[in-house]
């Protein structure tokens, strides 16, 4: 875990500009950042509230492929079992209905796919039946009509 504060200064720029968004970096992150919120560790909670303001912009995005990072960087608190995960679901809960997804014509998908991982995590992090209710949703989509 980085203990200098330049290291620190070095992930707070990293998550700010999503290179922490994907593969092992989001997993990664996901593991650190919970151990240093549960060991209650000195210097980190600048980078905690910059990653949730982070994962808030993710879900509030037009941009599918940054919604599905959110959730990622949500499913991946769960695997590690942090303690930010309600925090994390919270950021992301935050997009649901947001201004920012109106005239977005992916908005109701990806706002069911988001809300189905958020109820997963506040239950019981069963993140496959989450999967499965967006799967639906998205075959549902993939017959309707789009203009």
């Amino acid at each position: 875990m980085p203990e200098s504060e330049d290291l620190r200064q070095l992930w707070l720029r990293w998550i700010r500009n999503g290179l922490l968004d994907e593969g092992h970096s989001s997993d990664t992150l996901a593991c650190y950042l919970g151990q240093a919120v549960a060991e209650n560790l000195p210097g980190w909670q600048p980078m905690v509230e910059q990653f949730l303001y982070h994962v808030r912009r993710l879900a509030r995005s037009k941009d599918r492929w940054n919604v599905k990072a959110a959730v990622q960087h949500l499913r991946n608190a769960g695997k590690w079992n942090s303690p930010l995960v309600a925090q994390i679901a919270t950021q992301c809960e935050s997009a649901l209905g947001a201004a920012e997804s109106d005239n977005w014509p992916e908005a109701e998908e990806m706002s069911i796919y988001v809300e189905s991982f958020v109820r997963a995590a506040f239950r019981n992090q069963d993140w496959g039946r989450a999967y499965g209710t967006t799967r639906k949703v998205g075959k549902k989509s993939e017959n309707s009509v789009r203009c």
